[in-house]
């Protein structure tokens, strides 16, 4: 075997990391190597979703309020179509609408 080469003038792509807080709004795509995350006590709402990164959605504490616990989860709510071709971590609350593909 002669002229073998092995990764040899091929390009490699590779996305860069980056964390960032969501807050009342929620990105339509997260992009391969983002991470996105959802608070403690906030709600993020959404419309055709499509993740190839992380979404982190966090836990909160439990407060007494009028008689019942009420917890501060981060909450993020996808009202129509999900994609999700990357990871979630659940810690919190995630409410999906009509349409999803996980």
């Amino acid at each position: 075997m002669s002229n073998v080469r092995f990764l040899d003038n091929v390009a490699v792509t590779s996305y860069a990391s980056s964390n960032q807080l969501v807050g009342s709004t929620f990105p339509r795509v997260v992009f391969p190597g983002e991470i996105k995350t959802v608070p403690t006590n906030q709600n993020s709402y959404a419309y055709e979703v499509f993740n190839q990164g992380v979404i982190n959605i966090t836990s909160g504490i439990g407060v007494e309020i009028g008689g019942q616990t009420v917890y501060s989860h981060g909450l993020l709510r996808m009202e129509s179509k999900f994609v999700n071709e990357g990871k979630i971590n659940i810690n919190g609350i995630l409410e999906i609408g009509d349409i999803f593909t996980i």
